[in-house]
């Protein structure tokens, strides 16, 4: 895991957020977890849609 500064304004830490998600998301599908893998490829997708709000 990786640890995020918290001096970084909320959106510019989300790209790392990002990486870091899908970084663990390729370990769960790695090691056969797929209902984790499932709930987290869920909550990426809802963070990147969230982005896309104004």
């Amino acid at each position: 895991m990786e640890n995020i500064t918290p001096t970084a304004p909320g959106d510019a830490r989300v790209p790392a957020v990002l990486a870091g998600l899908e970084r663990e998301l390729a370990v769960l599908d790695q090691i056969g977890a797929h209902i984790a893998a499932a709930y987290l490829d869920a909550a990426i997708t809802q963070l990147r849609r969230d982005q896309l709000r104004p």
